[in-house]
């Protein structure tokens, strides 16, 4: 039984490793160029974007900006300043804002000009329009030569400074609120010596689970999680050493704060456990079966590592409190600890 356990164990890390694998091996989203096209009544500024396109756009004041954060993008190849001075945008700024987030920064005049976002096949297209003078009189050109000089300063090393500061202001803007999928297995390791005695020192576990993520800031995550798990094993009885078969199947309802670095977001959590079991027995017993359920409490700590910005691999401790006694003052222990690895 022991290696039966150790095969499926094996088969399990190594189809997660695989999958892993091939999705490492896809191109990473990223803004590949910047196109700038000027007509005689708007100004059409193309984002170019290879992958799933997601971002989330908003506007700020003294200096005037629109800022547009590409979401899940990780790299850029394009210029990183771009100069337009004309339909009331001055500059293009293009930047990493956080590892998996690319911002795109157009600096405004101080009249901030009308605009519109298209969300195209590959592409993001703003435009914008500016409200010129009536007649043939040619004011665009003494008008781009004011907002250079309004401008310098955010040029210069001493007002470039500030930039962080304004990013991480508008933090609660990019990161929304998520809901992800957990899918995983491992071995569940039990704490009472009788349950060793009869079925082995661990027992293979088959998970799903569904959490909803509250962002706290750039970098923190409050997270909300109902997860589930089916084990089930054979064993012997101590003294006659006929089959008996025992199936698990703990709900954890569980809360857990986590922080990103980078690829890696570590967490660590608490939570509420339910235990169901049946315990099929030998005909020579006077029940066929024992059925019942225990409730207790859980502790959790473990880590995501990013594959993608869409799915990370998952590596998770959990320790289980669940005891009561029965009717008959027989303590029913299934309390132990749970190891497990996954996707998310």
């Amino acid at each position: 039984m022991a290696k039966h356990k150790t095969y499926l164990t094996s088969t399990l890390i190594l189809m997660l490793l695989s999958l892993s694998t091939a999705i490492l091996s896809q191109d990473v989203p990223q803004l590949s160029n910047i196109h700038v096209n000027k007509s005689q009544n708007q100004l059409e500024v193309q984002l170019e974007i290879t992958g799933t396109i997601n971002y989330e756009s908003f506007t700020l004041f003294n200096p005037n900006r629109l800022v547009i954060d590409l979401l899940q993008v990780r790299e850029f190849s394009n210029a990183a300043e771009i100069d337009v001075n004309d339909f009331g945008v001055t500059r293009i700024r293009t930047a990493k804002n956080q590892p998996d987030v690319i911002r795109v920064v157009f600096d405004l005049d101080d009249t901030v000009p009308s605009y519109s976002i298209e969300d195209r096949q590959g592409s993001i297209h703003i435009f914008f329009r500016a409200e010129r003078p009536a007649g043939p009189q040619p004011e665009p050109k003494p008008v781009q030569t004011e907002p250079e000089r309004e401008t310098t300063p955010p040029v210069t090393p001493p007002r470039e400074t500030p930039q962080p500061v304004q990013d991480a202001a508008a933090g609660p803007v990019t990161r929304g609120r998520a809901l992800s999928i957990n899918l995983g297995g491992g071995l569940y390791m039990p704490q009472s010596s009788i349950f060793q005695e009869i079925y082995g020192k661990s027992s293979l576990s088959l998970g799903l689970g569904v959490t909803y993520h509250i962002p706290l800031s750039n970098v923190e995550d409050l997270g909300f999680s109902l997860d589930g798990s089916y084990i089930s094993d054979t064993g012997k009885t101590t003294f006659t050493e006929e089959e008996v078969k025992l199936t698990l199947i703990p709900v954890m309802l569980s809360v857990f704060y986590q922080r990103h670095f980078g690829t890696l977001v570590p967490y660590a959590g608490v939570g509420a456990s339910y235990f169901s079991y049946k315990e099929t027995l030998p005909d020579t017993f006077i029940k066929p079966e024992v059925t019942g359920n225990v409730f207790g409490y859980n502790f959790m700590i473990g880590t995501h590592i990013k594959v993608i910005p869409q799915l990370s691999i998952r590596a998770q401790f959990r320790y289980h409190v669940a005891k009561k006694t029965d009717e008959d003052d027989f303590e029913i222990n299934l309390s132990g600890s749970e190891l497990g690895i996954g996707l998310s």
